[in-house]
This record gives C-alpha cells, structure tokens and sequence, in this order.
C-alpha cells in the first residue's frame, strides 16, 4: 500500500493503463480458465526478462516496454492470460481459439 500522496510505483501505472472493461462472457471466461489452472493465487508471476533485460549497469526495457508504448493491450492479456494457464503441470495451454478469443473479448 502506498502512503496518501506518494506517486503510484511503476507496475501501478502499467496496471492502470492496461484496466478496461470486460466484455459479455469475458470475466466468465476467464474465471473458468483459472478454474481449470488450479491455482492458488490470482497473481501471475512472469520473468524479470520480460520487464527489464540487459546487464546489471547497462539495463534495457524487456518486451512489456515495447507492449505499453504500442499500447498492445491484447498482446499482454494474451501473455498473462498463457502464463495463467501454463504455470504448472502439465503445462499446457492448449485451449479451441474460441476460449482464447472469448477471454480477449473478441467475440
């Protein structure tokens, strides 16, 4: 939590700009894929390639840079939404492109 006043952290911002309103079917989607995960957590870990790459004193953005500045909304609910499903055995995301489709709101 952040103290009254102080500028949102970085990953708050990144959250900010990628919220949007879910569309008919799609929250029902999605919640029926992490159903089918057995998670235990609503949170989805990804690498810290995926924020920052380079060396310890010549960082470089990683490729969640590249999807904010495009705006690539979909290509990071894609991301998460893969990460969600294959983050434990069997590892698989084998979904009919309808499901996928269903939980990115394109349908």
């Amino acid at each position: 939590m952040r103290a009254l006043g102080a500028s949102p952290a970085l990953g708050e911002r990144i959250i900010d700009l990628m919220t949007r309103d879910l569309g008919f079917g799609e929250s029902e989607t999605i919640a029926a894929m992490m159903d089918a995960s057995k998670r235990v957590s609503r949170m989805v870990g990804i690498r810290n390639k995926f924020v920052q790459g380079g060396k310890k004193g010549a960082p470089e953005p990683g490729p969640l840079a590249w999807m904010v500045q495009k705006h690539d909304r979909q290509g990071l609910d894609l991301f998460l939404l893969h990460r969600l499903m294959a983050s434990a055995e069997p590892w698989d995301a084998g979904k009919e492109s309808g499901v996928w489709a269903r939980a990115l709101g394109r349908v």
